[in-house]
């Protein structure tokens, strides 16, 4: 049996630790034993409970989230991981990697890389500390076995500075099989049963442009079609001055599949992603998609070109992409957008891919 230790900067309600989650919950526990390591004191208590339901192990080194903390703490870190004696280090985020990268060189090392970088860390921190960042990761991803990107997108923009690296795109599953919601929640939000709904989940941020698909949607929007957008972030305030009958700012929510289970299609303005989960989440509750045109949303459509699954769009061809879609709705059509996803973006299908680097 293999020691696989996951190392990430703590556990949440997000899209890594979601993937993590998905990972360490379909691996055979004859084949391997589990533990999940976090590193700060930020840990959402009900997903710890998920995981040790499921029998992985989870343990907390609870540092304060700062980085004279971490560096006081490497040590303790270090001595951890030893006393672990793991066969294999998955890490999650830059964090532990950056700890790691000259350690351990005896251990099997992967990290997957969540989002894209050259994109992501010049819009979060700035085109000089971004770029700082940026030659700061690679140089650490050099000291691994395997990089994995969670997108071919990804992967594209690495794989000339990196030898050591590939791809695995994410795959979820979601336990919450109850299409019940759908007229509930509806019921709920004043909405009528044969209106066509939209739904966006994720930061509400300028990264993700949802002010600017607020903006389109209020123009563009029929008398039949509605908007839910779940999230928080930085431009709430912002996003609530778009609150009407049709548009409807709800904020964080727990259970953001049973509000796609309400919906019809799934959209996304981002101007930058790794490779989104709830875009994964929506494609399980049988939702098209209607997305920006950025590499990493443009990928989802070329995965198998055979089954159709939306459309992506430009600021000047949303309206067309919006008209377009409306014609294909059916029934079989939505089985057919279930159908691929079981088939190339499920937990399973991740869970062979990861084996071959274990």
């Amino acid at each position: 049996m293999k020691k696989l230790v996951f190392m990430i900067n703590y556990i949440e309600n997000n899209g890594p630790t979601r993937v993590l989650k998905n990972l360490a919950f379909s691996l055979e526990m004859k084949e391997f034993d589990i533990v999940v390591l976090t590193l700060f004191n930020k840990n959402n208590n009900e997903v710890i409970e998920e995981f040790k339901k499921h029998g992985v192990k989870v343990l907390s080194l609870n540092i304060k989230s700062s980085v004279v903390k971490l560096l006081k703490n490497r040590n303790k870190i270090i001595k951890k991981i030893k006393m672990l004696s793991p066969d294999v280090i998955h890490t999650h985020g830059y964090v532990p990697t950056f700890l790691l990268g000259n350690k351990f060189s005896d251990i099997n090392k992967i990290t997957t890389i969540h989002n894209n970088m050259y994109e992501d860390y010049i819009n979060t921190y700035g085109n000089l500390k971004g770029k700082i960042l940026i030659k700061l990761h690679i140089h650490f991803l050099k000291k691994f076995n395997h990089v994995i990107c969670c997108s071919e997108t990804s992967y594209n923009s690495l794989k000339n500075n990196l030898k050591n690296v590939t791809y695995v795109r994410n795959g979820i599953d979601t336990n919450n099989s109850n299409d019940k919601c759908r007229e509930k929640i509806r019921k709920e939000l004043n909405i009528p049963l044969d209106a066509i709904v939209y739904i966006y989940v994720g930061v509400l941020s300028h990264g993700k442009k949802v002010l600017e698909l607020l903006e389109l949607f209020n123009t563009y929007k029929k008398n039949d079609e509605y908007l839910l957008v779940l999230g928080d972030g930085i431009l709430r305030d912002e996003c609530q001055k778009y609150e009407s009958p049709q548009i409807k700012i709800l904020g964080f929510k727990d259970n953001p599949t049973d509000y796609m289970r309400a919906s019809d299609i799934y959209t996304s303005n981002s101007g930058s992603e790794g490779f989104s989960i709830s875009i994964i989440e929506a494609l399980e509750c049988g939702l098209y998609l209607l997305l920006s045109e950025i590499p990493s949303h443009v990928e989802c459509f070329y995965i198998d070109t055979n089954y159709y699954i939306g459309e992506s769009f430009s600021y000047n061809t949303y309206q067309s992409k919006k008209e377009l879609l409306r014609l294909h709705f059916s029934t079989d059509e939505k089985k057919q957008i279930k159908k691929f996803k079981k088939a190339y973006l499920s937990s399973e299908k991740m869970k062979e891919e990861y084996k071959k680097y274990y």
